[in-house]
């Protein structure tokens, strides 16, 4: 009777530990699919806001460049409109801006005057952008913004709105 006790409970013993061993076994076979697979969702989210943003920043700058190269007078109620007319099209382009030296002498946008005039430049690029990244000196109103100089030009972007639309 004793040995057929010792071998009812090594069964039993064998059985819970064959179920342990497959929960467990399941168990991390799904924690490490999902694992994997947020790491594919978050790349992609990586990869596609990257895109977004870098078709944005490119985007600005060849909208400061064409605003250079543009053959009226600074200020004047053509540029204030060549202005406006490329800013109104882009959500995340809250304003652009005019400069003479270290003076913003007018704009295009809800960014007027003065009212965005950081110190100093994060960076300055070889190709001649001048960046302000979003932070304190580039804050109005609760927002901290992208500001991007390029020759006489300026434009204000809003990062929270270049997220708009980005999804995975």
């Amino acid at each position: 009777m004793i040995r057929r006790d010792r071998v009812l409970l090594g069964l039993a013993f064998s059985a819970v530990a064959g179920v342990c061993v497959l929960f467990g076994s399941v168990t991390w076979v799904v924690w490490d699919e999902s694992v994997r697979a947020e790491e594919r969702r978050l790349e992609q989210l990586a990869r596609t806001l990257g895109e977004t943003v870098e078709t944005s920043i490119v985007e600005a700058r060849e909208i400061l460049g064409a605003l250079n190269d543009l053959d009226v007078a600074p200020c004047s109620a053509a540029h204030l409109a060549a202005m406006q007319d490329r800013a109104i099209t882009r959500p995340h382009i809250r304003a652009i801006g005019y400069w003479r030296a270290a003076e913003r002498l007018c704009g295009a946008g809800f960014v007027q005057g003065r009212e965005l005039t950081p110190p100093r430049a994060d960076r300055i690029y070889e190709s001649g952008v001048v960046a302000w990244w979003p932070g304190t000196d580039t804050e109005i109103g609760g927002v901290q913004f992208f500001l991007m100089r390029f020759g006489a030009h300026d434009v204000v972007i809003d990062p929270r709105a270049l997220l708009d639309g980005v999804t995975v």
